[in-house]
């Protein structure tokens, strides 16, 4: 079987002479830029227009919450994460070490601490890992948000 060797070089930001372009198969064809806005989130999260993300979880989670006394099931199936600020930063930093990831999901979702203890506890990791994925791409630079 014969193997095919391909140099790419990244750093050289020149562009190519006309007839130095090699036509390939889509198949072949890498992205090598990405796309800036969705670089490094799952598949399953979307970039808002105000710099948000919605992530849809592929293990929804339901939870029974009382509020003002009646209570009442929630689904939670999507989250709406937007970027989180260095006051987020401090209040998860000073809670208990195994409190800091349900303090950032609260602070980036609007969710409750309190629901949010519940929900993270019953959430697949595979959707724990896809919000961490979230959370790390609002460390890269991105649309400012105004927060």
């Amino acid at each position: 079987m014969a193997t095919k060797h391909l140099d790419i070089d990244l750093t050289n930001d020149t562009k190519p002479a006309t007839d130095d372009v090699v036509v390939l198969d889509t198949q072949d064809v890498v992205d090598a830029d990405g796309d800036a806005a969705t670089s490094g989130l799952p598949k399953n999260a979307t970039v808002q227009n105000d710099g948000s993300i919605k992530l849809k979880l592929d293990y929804p989670v339901s939870l029974a919450v009382r509020r003002n006394g009646k209570t009442s099931d929630e689904a939670y199936d999507i989250f709406t994460l937007r970027r989180l600020t260095g006051q987020d930063l401090r209040k998860a930093l000073s809670a208990r070490q195994d409190l800091q990831p349900v303090i950032l999901l609260s602070c980036c979702s609007g969710i409750p601490q309190l629901v949010a203890e519940k929900l993270f506890d019953k959430m697949d990791l595979s959707d724990i890992d896809a919000v961490s994925k979230v959370l790390d791409s609002f460390g890269k630079s991105g649309q400012k948000t105004g927060r």
